[in-house]
């Protein structure tokens, strides 16, 4: 490839791409399908900085018949066919549409269609609400040009979408909304083609019948890397940038990829095809580093409203058995299930070629699971959100963790656990008791350090899912298939690799019934029964005691070491 190539962080325009030297990966081939197979709305679902307001650009320049900009590309050839001769296009991105009310909204779906006219010189009627506005607009553009219409509709169900914490308001306007898309349903005659693009499938739902034959493509192999970039793809349009951020990590290229595709490759759409995170692939080549790009570009505060009103753990989603329906038609209200929730929004994926454990049919189950250390440090970090009035403060605590763990440092790793314990609201623990019948305080316990270790990248749960002795660095997108329950958050032992070293970590909270000391020797006395220590290279056994009335861990027992009492800090 072209070495001169520029990175197209944040381009969202085909035309920008090509004319200003950016890396162009070539995904004309699949559109070429779709326009061959026109007469048909295609509907198409992926999560936020994917890159489909790109895709509905190069639609754009396809219909437009900007022919020089597709040189060297596969649709090349077909654009030189007479039928695919230029036709108007009609543009619409509905997530400039006003959400503050009903008025407001029609009003600024009004304005955008009548921009679109204005796009082709069509003098329009005034007087007109949108859904009557575009039963001028649409035939007077196809007249206009002696041509069939091309409709691009980005983030179709995105006003809805704005709204979904506001169900009456969501209501008012899925009506307006459904009544503006039966328009195209009724203009069949003078439409080649409809293409919608859509962030979920969590709100849209009602809009559907206002389209004719439309087909989903969210789920269909054939089109299940028409975004995000293939590892092929990686190594051939990104060859330049990967060499320099091998030699920026000090890392041979093979490493490097590897810890790449652990970080951000991993979504899959149709049970078969992974592929990279495009957005976060393209902030880690501009910057060599190793970071969760995903997370800062997120808005928490629908998220974390979300948590707080349901139970879950980190665990509870890695190899997960969900029924087809929860992920392709998720319900159209709030009394959706957190595995469709956090599919729809990315922070899940589907497992390629992978069955579900139980002897179901497999074209009725998939299976879930983070799709890399990005995403399944992401929900770390949002349950400890969910947990702390200040997320700052358990991030801090993290990177401290994470810090000792590399330094081997089991003091500083317990005192910063009871710094993190010591700044837990009162109501966490509240809400803890609430969600769990038997022994609230042991699993809360587990819940909470496990999250704490998700958070700053590393996986607790690398034994059970098969990624300890493979995982360097605990860097491991925990794609393998789990040997134990998924969901296991009961179990107290959490199997971390950082700097190097193997810790092997149990987790006991003492009732009183016993003092916290004895209690820590024998919790040590059963890890290594276990006989970890012939199974790892020189792992460190820790066991920790949390006293359920300090709240706190309050004694320690480490393989080689003489156990010990822990001085707990003030509130």
């Amino acid at each position: 490839m072209d070495e001169t190539k520029k990175l197209p962080l944040d381009v969202k325009s085909f035309k920008e791409i090509i004319n200003n030297n950016y890396i162009y990966v070539d995904k004309t081939a699949y559109l070429a399908n779709m326009i061959a197979d026109s007469g048909y709305t295609w509907l198409l679902t992926r999560p936020r900085c994917f890159g489909k307001s790109l895709t509905v650009s190069t639609l754009e320049s396809i219909f437009s018949g900007e022919k020089d900009l597709f040189k060297g590309l596969a649709i090349e050839k077909m654009l030189d066919e007479t039928k695919y001769a230029p036709r108007p296009v009609i543009h619409l991105d509905m997530s400039q549409v006003a959400t503050n009310g009903l008025e407001k909204f029609e009003e600024s779906l009004w304005g955008l269609t009548l921009a679109a006219g204005k796009k082709h010189d069509l003098d329009l009627p005034l007087d007109l609400r949108a859904s009557m506005l575009l039963e001028y607009l649409i035939p007077d553009c196809s007249e206009k040009y002696g041509q069939k219409v091309a409709v691009l509709i980005d983030e179709y169900d995105s006003p809805l979408a704005k709204l979904m914490d506001k169900p009456a308001s969501a209501d008012r306007v899925r009506k307006s909304l459904a009544k503006y898309y039966t328009m195209l349903k009724a203009l069949e005659e003078y439409i080649f083609f409809v293409f919608l693009t859509s962030t979920s499938k969590l709100v849209g739902g009602g809009l559907y019948s206002g389209f004719n034959n439309y087909i989903d493509i969210s789920f269909q192999p054939k089109y299940g890397a028409l975004m995000g970039f293939t590892q092929e793809e990686i190594e051939l349009y990104f060859d330049r940038y990967i060499d320099e951020a091998a030699k920026s990590q000090k890392m041979s290229r093979e490493s490097l990829l590897n810890k790449m595709e652990n970080y951000y490759n991993g979504f899959c759409f149709d049970a078969k095809t992974k592929v990279y995170n495009p957005h976060s692939t393209l902030l880690f080549l501009k910057n060599n580093t190793f970071t969760n790009f995903w997370f800062k570009f997120e808005n928490h505060k629908k998220l974390i409203s979300f948590m707080n009103e349901n139970s879950f753990t980190v665990d509870l989603f890695r190899g997960l058995d969900v029924y087809t329906d929860r992920i392709e038609y998720p319900c159209q209200n709030r009394s959706y299930d957190p595995a469709a929730y956090f599919y729809q929004l990315g922070y899940l994926s589907l497992k390629p070629n992978q069955r579900p454990k139980k002897s179901y049919s497999s074209h009725d189950y998939y299976v879930l699971d983070y799709p890399n250390i990005e995403a399944r440090q992401s929900m770390g970090l949002l349950l400890l959100e969910s947990y702390f009035h200040s997320a700052q403060i358990a991030q801090d605590i993290g990177k401290r963790v994470k810090i000792a763990l590399s330094a081997s440092d089991h003091l500083a790793l317990i005192d910063e656990m009871n710094l993190l314990l010591a700044n837990i609201p009162n109501a966490s623990f509240v809400q803890a008791s609430q969600r769990h019948n038997l022994q609230p305080d042991d699993v809360f316990y587990s819940e909470l350090l496990s999250t704490l270790f998700y958070s700053i990248a590393l996986d607790p749960r690398a034994k059970e899912y098969g990624q300890l002795e493979s995982s360097e660095n605990s860097e491991s997108p925990g794609s393998s298939e789990s040997t134990e329950s998924s969901g296991s958050t009961r179990n107290s032992e959490f199997f971390l690799k950082c700097g190097g070293q193997t810790w092997i970590i149990v987790i006991k909270v003492n009732h009183n019934k016993q003092e916290d000391q004895k209690l820590a020797i024998l919790a040590l006395e059963e890890l290594q029964a276990k006989d970890y220590e012939a199974k790892y290279e020189n792992p460190v056994l820790l066991a920790l005691v949390v006293n359920i009335k300090a709240k706190a861990i309050t004694a320690w027992a480490l393989s080689g070491q003489i156990p010990a009492r822990v001085k707990t800090p003030n509130k």
